[in-house]
């Protein structure tokens, strides 16, 4: 996973497609230059003009590396600047970017791991989980996953069909407002951590702050050390 020569690239991209994943997220396929490659938790600049007024937002790939183009996962904040283009964004749009850029890979370990995340922030994980389980068979991986309505839940359908394809992988979903028709896990992604998270792990973080201090404290009072705790936040 970790360790693919990349370079810094500023190039034009083009949008290849859009997709409604829910009414406040869209997936967005972007082409890259030649020779572009990126390590699996990376992130991807764009750069915008709006009003007279330019300005860049970082987004973390949700794709694998492969030739000629990345995806992006992006909700839609209403009243957001960037927001405003995505909502209207379509095929053949250009933008000029740069990437990849972060430091947010795997690091190698002997131990199992589990990924933890809020909303979008399951972005780098849809980029990282596939090539661990593709290259590692032994090693336990657990997805632990928090939104707030089960309309917003993302890829559940492709982290469904991992669980299946390998055995050494769990994926568990928490809805913390849901209706009366969600049968699944309820509650804060705080509640996933307590009953999932053994000890020992290297974990994972990715999303808004203040989910990631409160995990924080839940890991450590686990006594998992905090050189195995990595994290992005989205805020």
């Amino acid at each position: 996973m970790a360790g693919l020569i990349n370079k810094i690239n500023r190039f034009e991209t083009q949008v290849l497609e859009v997709k409604d994943l829910t009414p406040t997220v869209k997936h967005i396929t972007f082409s890259t230059c030649e020779g572009f490659v990126h390590n699996a938790g990376q992130f991807f600049t764009l750069f915008f003009e709006k009003d007279g007024e330019k300005f860049r937002r970082p987004y973390s790939i949700a794709s694998t590396t492969r030739d000629g183009e990345i995806e992006l996962c992006v909700k839609i904040v209403e009243g957001g600047r960037a927001s405003s283009i995505f909502s209207e964004m379509k095929k053949g749009d250009r933008f000029n970017c740069m990437g990849p850029l972060g430091r947010f890979t795997f690091k190698q370990t002997s131990n199992g791991v589990v990924f933890i995340c809020t909303g979008t922030g399951i972005a780098p994980f849809r980029a990282m989980i596939p090539e661990l389980l593709e290259i590692d068979s032994n090693r336990k991986v657990t997805l632990l996953c928090g939104f707030r309505f089960a309309d917003e839940i993302l890829y559940s359908d492709e982290f469904l069909e991992m669980e299946k394809k390998y055995p050494n992988f769990t994926y568990e979903v928490t809805v913390s407002r849901p209706d009366d028709e969600h049968t699944g896990h309820k509650g804060r992604i705080q509640g996933l951590v307590e009953e999932f998270v053994v000890g020992g792990e290297s974990v994972y973080l990715c999303g808004l702050w203040d989910m990631i201090q409160d995990v924080n404290v839940l890991l450590a009072n686990k006594g998992i050390e905090k050189e195995n705790i990595h994290f992005e936040r989205y805020d």
